[in-house]
C-alpha cells in the first residue's frame, strides 16, 4: 500500500471510543504531551467491554461496572484526553478540517477543528429490511446487542417476563454467529427457553461445517432449540410477547427476539464526507490506517475493510477487538512519527488472521487463519492440488494425568512447501483450545511451515500438555503427507461409505475387539492392528485380483497410519493404501455417522 507522510500532529479529534478509538487516544498521549486530543463518544461510556455483555446477562459477571474498561475521568486524569460522552459527530468538513458535533443531552451543536481526524465509529448490528419495522414498532420486544443500554434492556425484559409468567421466559435469537451462540448460552443459564434460527445450514459460518457439529449438539443437549436453513420472515406482536414467522412456514411464540445476524460498518459519516469506502462498505485505508482519500484522516476498528493476514485477500470485514486495538496503536504511532526518536513508529498493519474463540457450555471452539470454505470458495483452491488438510484427535494434556479434555484439530497447509494456512480446534471441555489456537496464530504470523510445527518446542508438564504436543503431532502428520509417507483420505471428500457399500474400497478397521463391538462402520473388515502382520494373506484374499484400494482406520488416526505403513512395507500397492484422517472419532463426532453396533 502507498505510504503518505503527514505533518507533526497538533489537534486530534477521535470519533468513537470502545476499543480502536480508546487505544489510539492512549497511545497518542504516551508518545506526545503536546497534542490536543478530543475523543467523542456517542454513548454514555468512553470504553467498555462489549465482548463481555453476554456474560453479564448470564450472571457470570455479577457487577455491571466491571464491564467499564476506562472511565472518562481516568482518560482525563491519566492521559489528559478531553473525553466527551453522549456526543455525536454529525458531519465532517475536510476542506475546513472541522467536525460538527451534537450533544445528545441537550441537542446543542458545536464545531471542533482538527489537524488529524480518527474515525473509530465501529460497526452496528445489521437489521434485515423486512424486520426493520418490527424493531421500531416493538422496541421492548425486539432487540440487538451492541452496548450496555441494549444489555440493560434485555435484562429488564427477561426479569419482567419471568415475574409475569411464574419464572418462565422464551426468546428467539435470529442468527447463529458468535454473538448468537454466546447469548443463547447466556439466556439458557438464566433459565430462558431459547430458540436459535440460522439461515445457513450450519452455525458459526466462519468455521467449516463439520467443526461446528459438536457446538450444535452441545446447544441441544442444554435445551437450546436450533433451526438451521431457515430465516425470519417477519415478527408480529402477540399479547405481551411476539410471534416470529420463519421462511419454512413455522411460527414461534416468544417473549422477545434478539437480532444477531451480523454487523455492518458504520461508515455513513465517512461516505458523507466523500471518504472512499470499499465494496463491503468499510472505509478504505492503507497499512498505516490512513484513509486512501485524505492523509489527515485515519480510520480504525470495525469500520475499516482489512486484508486477511494469510493470503493477503483484500476488502474483508472481520470485526474483532484485538485487531481494533492494534490498529489504533498503529494509527497513533504513524501520525506522531518524527516527534520522538525514542521508539520507531513507522509500523504497518499486516492484516487480520481472524483468530477467535468461543465457549458454548461444556464445549470450546476456536480458529485462526483460513478455513477450507474460504480456500475453496474465495480463492478457488483445490484439495490435494493447492492445499492439504489433516484431522487429529488428542488429549489437552497427558492422558495419564486426571482431567484431560478431548481436542479435535483440523489444520490446513499448502501443497507446495507446507506453509500453515489455518487451523480450527474443538474441545470437549474448557481446557487446551486457546493454547493451540494461539500457537497456530503465531505460526501464521511468522509464515511458518508444518516443518516448523514438527520442531516446535512447547511447554510440557503432565498437567499442561504432552511431550509430543498436539501441535507437534499435527506437524508430524502434515510432514508425513508432504513426504508421501502418510496418505490421508477424508470421510466427506472421498465418500468412503458409498465406495465401501459399492464394493469399490476395502475399509480396514484396526481397532481392538472391544472398540469394534462398541460401534463400527458397516462393511468394514476387522483385523486388530496387533494381528495385522499375521493376517496379511487374509486381507490379500479380500482385496483379490482387482487390487481394490485399502483404507485403514482406527479411533483417532495413529494406528491407522501404522497399518498403512505395514501394508506399504509388505508388498501392497502404495498407490492404493491410505489412512482415514481423524479415524472413527472424526466420522462419529464431526460427520454425525451413526455406527453399526
Amino acid at each position: 500500500m502507498i505510504r503518505t507522510m503527514v505533518e507533526p500532529v497538533k489537534k486530534v479529534v477521535i470519533v468513537g471510543g470502545v476499543a480502536g478509538g480508546a487505544s489510539c487516544a492512549a497511545r497518542l498521549r504516551r508518545l506526545s504531551e503536546s497534542a490536543s486530543i478530543v475523543m467523542l463518544e456517542r454513548g454514555a461510556y468512553a470504553s467498555f467491554a462489549n465482548c463481555g455483555l453476554p456474560y453479564h446477562i448470564s450472571g457470570e459477571i455479577d457487577d455491571r461496572d466491571d464491564l467499564l474498561v476506562v472511565s472518562p475521568q481516568v482518560f482525563r486524569g491519566r492521559y489528559n484526553v478531553d473525553v466527551r460522552t453522549n456526543t455525536e459527530c454529525v458531519s465532517i468538513d475536510r476542506a475546513k478540517k472541522t467536525v460538527m458535533c451534537k450533544s445528545l443531552a441537550d441537542g446543542s451543536e458545536f464545531s471542533l477543528p482538527y489537524d488529524t481526524l480518527v474515525l473509530a465509529t465501529g460497526a452496528s448490528p445489521f437489521v434485515p429490511p423486512n424486520l426493520a419495522s418490527a424493531v421500531k414498532e416493538f422496541p421492548d420486544k425486539v432487540f440487538v446487542l451492541r452496548n450496555l443500554s441494549d444489555m440493560d434492556a434485555i435484562q429488564a425484559k427477561i426479569a419482567a417476563a419471568m415475574t409475569k409468567n411464574n419464572g418462565k421466559c422464551t426468546a428467539v435469537i435470529v442468527g447463529g454467529g458468535y454473538i448468537g451462540i454466546e447469548t443463547a448460552e447466556a439466556f439458557a443459564r438464566r433459565g430462558v427457553k431459547t430458540v436459535v434460527v440460522e439461515l445457513l445450514p450450519q452455525l458459526l459460518p466462519p468455521f467449516d461445517p463439520e467443526m461446528v457439529v459438536p457446538i450444535e449438539d452441545e446447544l441441544k443437549k442444554n435445551g437450546v432449540e436450533v433451526k438451521l436453513g431457515t430465516s425470519c420472515s417477519g415478527i408480529i406482536s402477540h399479547g405481551d410477547g411476539i410471534r416470529v414467522k420463519l421462511a419454512s412456514g413455522e411460527e414461534v411464540e416468544a417473549d422477545f427476539c434478539l437480532l444477531s445476524v451480523g454487523v455492518r460498518p458504520e461508515s455513513t459519516l465517512a461516505k458523507n464526507a466523500s471518504i472512499e469506502t470499499g465494496p463491503r462498505g468499510g472505509i478504505a485505508v492503507n497499512d498505516h490506517m490512513q484513509t486512501l482519500t485524505d492523509p489527515s484522516v485515519y480510520a480504525v476498528g470495525d469500520v475499516v475493510e482489512v486484508k486477511d493476514g494469510v493470503m493477503n485477500v483484500e476488502h474483508l470485514q472481520i470485526p474483532l477487538a484485538g485487531p481494533a486495538n492494534r490498529q489504533g496503536h498503529i494509527a497513533a504511532s504513524h501520525m506522531i512519527q518524527g516527534e520522538t526518536s525514542v521508539i520507531p513508529n513507522d509500523r504497518t498493519y499486516r492484516g487480520t488472521l481472524g483468530t477467535a474463540i468461543l465457549r458454548c457450555f461444556g464445549r470450546v471452539i476456536g480458529s485462526t487463519g483460513c478455513s477450507e470454505k474460504f480456500l475453496r470458495g474465495q480463492l478457488k483452491m483445490e484439495l490435494h492440488k493447492d492445499y492439504e488438510k489433516v484431522y487429529g484427535f488428542f488429549n489437552s494434556h497427558a492422558g495419564y494425568y486426571p482431567g484431560a479434555a478431548r481436542l479435535a484439530i483440523k489444520m490446513l497447509f499448502t501443497k507446495n512447501g507446507g506453509r500453515v494456512l489455518g487451523a480450527q480446534v474443538v474441545g470437549w471441555g474448557h481446557e487446551g483450545v486457546d493454547k493451540r489456537v494461539d500457537v497456530f496464530a503465531m505460526a501464521l504470523a511468522g509464515r511458518m511451515t508444518v516443518h516448523d510445527l514438527e520442531q516446535a518446542e512447547l511447554a510440557y508438564a503432565p498437567p499442561f500438555g504432552s511431550a509430543k504436543d498436539p501441535v507437534n503431532q499435527l506437524g508430524f502428520m502434515a510432514c508425513g503427507v508432504l513426504r508421501g509417507e502418510q496418505r490421508h483420505v477424508f470421510w466427506d471428500d472421498d465418500r468412503i461409505l458409498q465406495r465401501v457399500q459399492a464394493g469399490e474400497v476395502i475399509l480396514l478397521d484396526v481397532r481392538s475387539v472391544s472398540e469394534w463391538k462398541r460401534g463400527h462402520v458397516d462393511g468394514a473388515v476387522h483385523i486388530p492392528l496387533e494381528q495385522l502382520r499375521d493376517r496379511l494373506q487374509e486381507l490379500r484374499d479380500v482385496v483379490g485380483d482387482t487390487k481394490k484400494p485399502v483404507v485403514a482406520y482406527c479411533a483417532a488416526g495413529f494406528r491407522g497410519y501404522i497399518a498403512q505403513r505395514i501394508l506399504d512395507n509388505s508388498g501392497f500397492d502404495t498407490a492404493k493404501t491410505s489412512n482415514l484422517s481423524g479415524g472413527f472419532e472424526a466420522i462419529a463426532k464431526l460427520f454425525r455417522f451413526a455406527p453399526k453396533l
